[in-house]
């Protein structure tokens, strides 16, 4: 089975993480070099470089409240105090990261207005200070207290780490922060070789996202730590930054496009696709408000789309209730475990101002564990996949029922082609007819004309009564119906149909007066009209149509009633018909029926459908009762 390499590399990979957590774990704990003691403090959000008093006045032990609630590149100024407990002047390396810190400024308190060095993401890769991981900056170090400003300018949010190393004789400063990054992008590169290898086994729509959102993260973090800004030192460290900025949208657009392709085909629902949709549109215009530079607007929709995304795919996973029974626990786990990361990523990235690499950590444990994560989702669902090709003649037989759906479906619109071209024959022919006497020039009595015009006019209504049904049949099949609810007033209703249908002298109404109903009066008027047009059709020639409306809140005894009865209202059409042309109780609601009309040739066979399927529209019911010589149908809607 095809399953097989792919599951054997899954555990293989699942056995060789211990080991590279090993490596990793190992680079945490190697050797480092031997570290100054400094104090940070931060300054109030109100002092700027050119404030006589900056230095004493930043006394802060943690960042400001306004300071880290901005979401635009600010200035913070920060004051550091290194310890030379030597008696001789030390030459140290200060390394402030992340790397992607957009501009890093170091001044001397006694004259801010010149900093001693500069650097920052966007000074790029070329740059003296850019280092991986960070930014690294020597100082001469007097023995005793050394007093130093830092000007940072990034969002109010950002991590900030800091370490004052000593240099060795030989002029590096050894520690593991390098073979950490080094190691963590070695393991990124091997699940994108792994997503690659995936794909190439199996190169389907799953495949291709899940190697697509690893290669987006490896990049991703290339550029953050700095490797690709030292890798092309040439490339603007502003453009490479703006492509690190519009790749974290591109990631998490990517992770979602991802789970969609899981979910969604055990998870159709409406409000599911245009949330995925939603969210896929506005990372587009966070993209843009990115290469924009409104760098408020793209963040906080960055943050609000980091964390609803992964809340839209995990509502909709635990919803699902057709999922291979290993994958649900699999994808929903996957998805809680991510969620719960997330949010921890971004407490701590709030949280820890600078003295602390907690947010560092936990981002790449996100940057591995994401991937992962989604591999073994795939890896089951393509697994549950498998399983399910040894059900091949269920699904022949699926398609083959919807084969014959299908020809059924074609079958009855060529029925309903062929009863409406019967139907619409005889009205064009009479407009035909009429038209011709028109024409004839020895017609000179306007009584005629207008009998003929009169005629005319019947046979264009007949026609247009024709094109409303249809287009109600297709409406209430396709897309539904919702009522328009009103009060109507039934009894003028009746009264206006049987006037339209000639039927005076014919009809006998009777019951109360049912003056009101809430209920739609287009939709009503069809109800009616298919079942007075039915009456006149097949009545016995010259017989009694009888209609007679009832409401129960009318009714003396209604106040007996239980009190979980809701009142209805409704009418009967009753009519006599002759034995030989009763139509079949059976099937008098289907589509295209016709029994044999005792006054009229034929017709479309919709009207009783129709008038069934508006009768549910109004939370209603129509029934057939018939015995024989004799038929009723009965309308019966409850109040509103």
């Amino acid at each position: 089975m095809t399953l097989q390499p792919s599951w054997r590399a899954a555990r293989a990979w699942w056995a060789i993480l211990p080991v590279l957590l090993a490596i990793t774990s190992l680079a945490q704990g190697s050797s480092h070099p031997k570290e100054f003691n400094y104090v940070l403090w931060h300054c109030p959000t109100d002092i700027t470089l050119n404030s006589v008093d900056a230095a004493e006045r930043c006394q802060l032990t943690e960042r400001p409240i306004a300071s880290g609630q901005r979401f635009d590149n600010a200035n913070q100024l920060m004051r550091i105090e290194i310890i030379n407990p030597t008696a001789q002047t030390q030459t140290a390396q200060l390394f402030i990261g992340p790397y992607y810190l957009p501009d890093l400024s170091i001044l001397n308190p006694d004259d801010p207005s010149a900093p001693i060095a500069q650097g920052g993401a966007f000074a790029g890769g070329s740059h003296s200070a850019a280092s991986l991981g960070g930014h690294i900056f020597t100082l001469e170090l007097s023995p005793g207290a050394n007093q130093r400003l830092i000007a940072i300018r990034a969002p109010g949010f950002a991590h900030i780490s800091i370490q004052v190393n000593s240099i060795d004789a030989s002029g590096l400063t050894p520690n593991g922060r390098i073979l950490n990054i080094g190691v963590h992008l070695g393991m990124l590169a091997a699940l994108t070789g792994l997503a690659l290898v995936g794909w190439f086994l199996r190169p389907n729509v799953v495949n291709s996202r899940l190697l697509l959102l690893t290669g987006l993260i490896a990049i991703q973090v290339a550029l953050g730590t700095g490797f690709a800004s030292l890798l092309m030192p040439s490339v603007s460290g502003l453009v490479l930054m703006m492509a690190f900025s519009v790749l974290i949208m591109l990631r998490t657009a990517a992770w979602g496009w991802l789970y969609q392709s899981l979910i969604e085909p055990h998870y159709s629902q409406r409000w599911y696709q245009w949330g995925c949709g939603l969210s896929y549109s506005l990372s587009i215009v966070a993209i843009a408000f990115y290469l924009m530079n409104w760098l408020v607007a793209a963040r906080i929709l960055s943050l609000a789309l980091i964390l609803m995304i992964p809340l839209l795919h995990t509502v909709a996973a635990l919803r699902v209730r057709t999922f291979v029974p290993l994958l649900k626990p699999a994808l929903v786990g996957s998805l809680v475990i991510y969620d719960a990361l997330q949010i921890i990523a971004l407490v701590l990235l709030t949280v820890n101002a600078g003295m602390s690499d907690l947010p560092i950590v936990i981002s790449r444990i996100l940057d591995i564990a994401v991937p992962l994560l989604a591999m073994a989702a795939v890896l089951l669902r393509n697994r549950g996949s498998d399983q399910q090709l040894a059900s091949t003649e269920q699904d022949l037989a699926r398609r083959e029922a919807s084969l014959a759906a299908e020809t059924a479906a074609r079958n009855d619109k060529h029925a309903l082609i062929h009863m409406l071209t019967e139907e619409v024959r005889d009205p064009l022919a009479g407009i035909q007819t009429a038209s011709r006497e028109l024409l004839d020039p020895s017609i000179k009595n306007m009584a005629t004309v207008q009998q003929t015009v009169r005629r005319i006019n019947v046979s264009a209504r007949t026609i247009n009564e024709i094109i409303e049904r249809c287009d109600l049949h297709n409406r209430l099949e396709d897309e539904g119906i919702t009522p328009n609810l009103r009060n109507i007033d039934c009894q003028h209703l009746l009264k206006e149909l049987i006037t339209r249908f000639d039927l005076h002298g014919r009809v006998k109404l009777t019951g109360p007066p049912l003056t009101w109903v809430n209920s739609d009066i287009q939709l009503l008027d069809k109800l009616f009209g298919n079942l007075l047009d039915n009456a006149r059709q097949y009545a016995r020639p010259n017989s009694l149509i009888e209609v007679s409306v009832f409401d129960e809140l009318q009714q003396s005894d209604y106040g007996q009633a239980p009190a979980t009865h809701r009142p209805s209202w409704g009418v009967k059409i009753s009519h006599e018909i002759d034995p030989e042309t009763a139509p079949d109780g059976d099937q008098i609601f289907n589509q295209h029926y016709q029994a044999h009309s005792a006054n009229q040739g034929g017709g479309s066979g919709l009207g009783l459908s129709l008038a069934r399927q508006i009768a549910q529209v109004l939370n209603g019911q129509l029934s057939y009762h018939a015995t024989n010589d004799h038929v009723t149908f009965t309308l019966e809607v409850q109040h509103c």
